[in-house]
């Protein structure tokens, strides 16, 4: 055993070797060394047989031998419960321990024991100023593995860290510094950040920015902000910068460290995020669907359709509720969260109302916030159109039962007016001509009805685009007579021979709503009223048709609505607010214009102009027909299943030899067998074998026919059958006229005997 000197003792000896270098950061090996010194020179001291010390080197906390001096120290087990055994108060054998709380701690129990054995207790000063020694060493060497650690965590960070004097030169930095950055540690230490990483491009980065920057940080202050850094290579980095003061005393150093956290990544994804946004808000904004956003149970965005349904600029409507823009008799359809699928009443601007079919894509996130997708379909036209289609199919219906009326009630009435004709023209001047006369007149009469009937159910189906106005009006007239005689006088103010260019149907289904609304704008069992029709040339040569009433009138708040769709003064179930709407689009279809001049408590005035037709002049130029000479024979065939049409024709033709043919068939034998005829007057809806059928089976045979054959109708037709017509040549209408039936035999004898 060594002896000391007087003045040294064995603690301040123990303590002395505990003194360990600055340099431990990288003098792992030298720390082992002088620590396995220490304890064999204080096993020595101790007389003990063995000497350990054990450290915490695993996850669950568990202890393990480190260090150890003496013999028979294979066999020892060292553990926490142990320690605490080891050391309990009063124990007198055999080995002892010490738990040492090492700085800095792993966890809060003790993670570091001195072990020994000796055969007596050793003297307290002396173990106390070995765990004194022991307890600074370790503590040096944790210190200077978790300084490795750091170093190593740092370097391995996929972050930039840069670690500057307290003059911002750059004493250090890591991997991901250099790769980001591209400077060489001995391009970039020593040197200032701003000399290296500012960019003077970037007005943010001014001298005063950077110098107030400079400032927070050297008074001892954290600094946090992002920086636009301009790297080696010219590419500019974006960066989230946190700089703190570093003192490190013992190592002599006082600067600052700074931690950058490369954006790149996120301001990649915020501008795809951005752009995604931008796209579904122009996707949105291209929607032929009105489409609003709602946020908070306002409008946060509307798109062009939306604006367009509801007549608003964009500034009037983002901000505000959407119950703003619904009518109030549809406000109940809002719910606070919701808007179920329903239709609902947007009002426009002027106070007019569009039908939407509304529904929502529930909550969404819309440009980073929750909220609302609204969508519309405007469902106003398609609803004009659907109550338009409706109408024109009744109106065909009608039609074709009006057609069908009409042709049965020409066959009859042909054979009653040539009969009442032939009797006139025998008891003329005689007692018996007033009542034949005057039966003349009522089947001519009964010859117009059906004359309107036959022109109504034409409606728009490609028999010509030109209508005779007077013939229109009689015929709306007509319909609408029952509820007008209650209410008013009707007064025709119309000039004869007016022609448009509009189809017959639509134009009499226009009629009548203008004559229905004049009747419903007038009290009931009233006749001091009128309802006026004219009808005239207009300033600009087209044709100018008015309905006008001496009803109430129409307030200008009204009058900018009454061509809106729905909208109704009506009571409810008494209208549907689609026929003015209806009306003009027919106008407007074929280029004419609705106009509406009104007086409150004078009385409505509705005029439709409409482009003219020279038809009324070719009509009135035309040469007229002319009966067969007294002198003339011709041999006829006459084919037609009525009886009673066919003998009338022979009366009228008396002078002629007429052979009848009730049998269409039989009537094609007779013509493919060689029988001569001068003209032959053929009927076009019959049963079994049809006109045309006829028609296409003799003058494949003998083409010649083709020029002596006239057909006759009573009207019904169908699509095939008006198509023939048009190709063959012009009819004779049921009734016939006595002069048109002379004149187109006439006709049909010369043109078949002209070379």
């Amino acid at each position: 055993m060594r002896a000391y000197g007087p003045t040294e003792s064995l603690s301040s000896q123990f303590l002395s070797m505990t003194a360990f270098a600055p340099d431990l950061l990288e003098d792992r090996e030298g720390f082992a060394a002088r620590l396995q010194a220490l304890l064999e020179r204080a096993r020595v001291e101790l007389d003990a047989a063995w000497i350990a010390v054990a450290e915490s080197s695993s996850p669950d906390g568990a202890l393990a031998l480190r260090w150890r001096a003496g013999v028979g120290h294979d066999d020892i087990e060292v553990d926490r419960d142990r320690i605490a055994c080891w050391s309990a108060p009063g124990r007198t054998s055999p080995p002892w321990a010490i738990a040492l709380a090492v700085e800095p701690a792993i966890d809060a129990r003790p993670d570091a024991a001195l072990a020994f054995h000796c055969e007596r207790a050793p003297e307290p000063e002396l173990l106390s100023s070995l765990c004194v020694a022991l307890t600074r060493g370790l503590s040096a060497n944790r210190e200077a593995q978790l300084a490795r650690l750091a170093l190593a965590a740092m370097r391995a960070s996929a972050d930039p860290i840069e670690i500057s004097d307290r003059h911002a030169r750059l004493a250090w930095v890591n991997d991901a510094w250099r790769r980001i950055y591209g400077y060489r540690d001995d391009e970039a230490v020593g040197r200032t950040v701003a000399e290296l990483l500012r960019d003077p491009e970037t007005p943010r980065h001014d001298p005063a920015f950077y110098q107030f920057s400079m400032q927070v940080i050297t008074t001892g202050h954290d600094w946090l902000g992002m920086l636009v850094s301009r790297a080696k290579g010219g590419q500019q980095v974006y960066a989230e910068t946190a700089v703190a003061p570093f003192d490190a005393g013992a190592q002599g150093f006082l600067g600052n460290i700074a931690i950058r956290r490369n954006l790149a990544h996120r301001i990649e994804r915020e501008e795809a995020l951005a752009r995604a946004h931008q796209e579904f808000r122009a996707v949105l904004a291209a929607l032929p669907d009105a489409v609003v956003v709602l946020r908070s149970r306002r409008i946060y965005f509307a798109n062009a359709a939306f604006l367009r349904v509801v007549d608003q600029p964009e500034a009037a409507v983002i901000g505000r509720p959407p119950a703003a823009f619904v009518h109030p008799d549809d406000h109940h359809l809002l719910l606070p969260d919701a808007v179920p699928p329903t239709r609902m009443r947007m009002v426009r601007r002027d106070g007019t109302t569009r039908l939407l079919d509304v529904s929502t894509a529930g909550s969404v996130s819309f440009e980073g916030a929750p909220a609302m997708i609204v969508i519309g379909r405007d469902l106003t036209e398609v609803r004009v159109a659907e109550e338009q289609l409706s109408r024109a199919e009744r109106l065909w219906a009608l039609g074709s039962l009006a057609a069908g009326v009409a042709h049965e009630i020409n066959n009859p009435l042909s054979y009653v007016i040539l009969n009442l004709e032939l009797l006139a023209d025998e008891l003329r001047g005689g007692p018996l001509q007033e009542p034949v006369t005057e039966s003349l007149e009522g089947a001519h009469r009964i010859l117009r009805i059906a004359d309107e009937l036959r022109g109504f159910s034409r409606g728009d189906r490609g028999e010509g685009d030109v209508v005779e106005i007077e013939r229109a009006v009689t015929a709306a007239i007509n319909i609408t007579q029952n509820l007008i005689r209650h209410r008013a006088t009707l007064i025709r103010e119309l000039t004869p021979g007016l022609h448009a260019r509009i189809p017959e149907g639509p134009l009499v289904q226009a009629l009548v709503n203008l004559l229905t609304n004049a009747a419903h704008a007038l009290p009931e069992q009233r006749r001091d009223h009128r309802i006026t029709v004219r009808s005239r040339v207009g300033e600009h040569d087209d044709i100018e048709l008015e309905v006008q009433d001496t009803g109430t009138g129409i307030t200008p708040e009204l009058l900018s609505r009454m061509f809106d769709p729905f909208f109704t003064t009506k009571p409810a179930g008494k209208g549907s607010g689609l026929g003015l709407a209806i009306t003009r689009r027919i106008v407007e279809q074929v280029g004419g214009r609705i106009e509406v001049s009104t007086e409150v408590g004078a009385g409505t005035c509705v005029r439709l102009r409409l482009p003219a037709s020279e038809e009324a002049e070719h009509v009135a130029s035309g040469t007229p027909p002319q009966p067969l000479g007294p002198g003339q024979h011709l041999r006829l065939l006459v084919i037609d299943d009525d009886v009673g049409v066919a003998r009338a024709l022979g009366r009228l033709l008396r002078q002629h030899q007429v052979d009848f043919e009730h049998d269409p068939a039989r009537a094609r034998d007779r013509l493919l067998a060689g029988e001569q005829f001068d003209a032959v007057l053929c009927d076009v809806m019959m049963p079994g074998l049809d006109g045309p059928s006829l028609y296409e089976a003799v003058v494949a045979a003998e083409p010649a026919l083709a020029r002596r054959i006239i057909f006759m109708t009573g009207g019904a037709f169908t699509d095939e059958a008006a198509t023939f017509l048009a190709r063959v040549g012009p009819v004779l209408m049921k009734p016939f006229v006595r002069a048109e039936v002379h004149a187109r035999i006439e006709a049909i004898v010369r043109a078949a005997a002209a070379p």
